[in-house]
């Protein structure tokens, strides 16, 4: 055995499990990495087990993990040359191994991200970096190098570099990796609501890296506004789309949506509203039209999916 380590899973701020892991050298080229991860969360007890073998440059060969608990289950991915098998629950395929990728599951582990940081790294840090997973539909991973952490543990400067992880699960995850290559924490938002998991040793600046996880996130919500900005402000109406208003009432086909100073006036069929002379309209035909804030979540990742709407209501 080369490494150990031990991760603390936190759910709002509150312990709700742990992840072990040990790595070992079998070979020259041939290591594995071995993790058990559980949880309980509101009585609900959670297992999960993976197997992640490596040769040269941290390049998988094989990941396998179960899970009891969940509906994640079994999945299994083998690398076998230029050909890759991938495994997950009733979903499998076979394709062809590309030059540069790595392994993951519907859950991966802070161990395995672990990893798969180090391949990155290994890899000259590549701006797109594929997942083998059973769908062909997933995106591939974009790491980025975010900024930077210094905290005094126990007496002790320590600094860690911040990334965030797109297309990984939920929105954006956080990852805090030392100079050891070790990876110190993680924020994600994987379950819809915010957790972490902090390594053995960095407990006391848990807090600190949490509100270092909020800020960049809310500057994530900065970025969304600036790609996605407002196409109309103040007074004008939105005709011919399709609306949902959220209620449960039924569709409304061929809509208009009046809107004056910034606030919704009159909405509804299109030959039932009247649109005041010279407003400016916006046509939207083939297009769906509902709230700002429908189906918003009370996170910071949900707040940005209802940024993303037409109209702020």
């Amino acid at each position: 055995m080369v490494e150990q380590g031990r991760y603390t899973r936190y759910l709002l701020l509150h312990s709700i499990g742990t992840e072990n892991y040990t790595v070992s050298q079998l070979g020259p080229n041939r290591t594995v990495m071995t993790t058990t991860s559980t949880s309980s969360d509101r009585g609900k007890k959670r297992t999960t087990t993976s197997t992640l073998e490596m040769g040269a440059l941290c390049a998988p060969t094989l990941l396998e993990q179960s899970s009891t608990g969940t509906s994640d289950g079994e999945s299994l991915t083998q690398v076998s040359g230029d050909t890759v098998s991938v495994r997950e629950g009733a979903t499998s395929r076979t394709l062809t191994k590309p030059v540069i990728a790595f392994v993951g599951s519907e859950s991966m582990s802070a161990s395995v991200q672990m990893m798969m940081m180090r391949y990155w790294k290994l890899h000259h840090q590549p701006a797109r970096l594929p997942i083998l997973r059973a769908s062909d539909g997933g995106l591939p991973l974009e790491i980025k190098l975010v900024g930077y952490e210094s905290f005094s543990v126990k007496g002790r400067m320590i600094r860690l570099n911040r990334y965030t992880v797109a297309n990984l699960m939920f929105g954006h995850e956080i990852l805090w990796m030392n100079d050891s290559g070790r990876l110190a924490a993680l924020m994600t938002f994987a379950g819809g609501l915010p957790q972490e998991e902090v390594l053995e040793g960095y407990e006391p600046v848990e807090g600190e890296l949490v509100r270092s996880g909020v800020r960049q996130e809310m500057l994530e919500l900065d970025d969304l506004d600036r790609e996605v900005p407002e196409q109309a402000a103040g007074s004008f109406a939105i005709v011919g789309a399709r609306l949902i208003d959220g209620t449960g009432a039924p569709a409304v086909e061929n809509s208009a949506v009046v809107v004056q100073n910034g606030r919704i006036v009159a909405a509804g069929p299109l030959a039932a509203v009247s649109v005041p002379a010279g407003m400016r309209v916006i046509h939207a035909e083939g297009e769906s039209l509902l709230p700002g804030l429908w189906r918003c979540m009370s996170t910071i990742r949900g707040w940005s999916l209802g940024r993303r709407c037409w109209l702020r209501a």
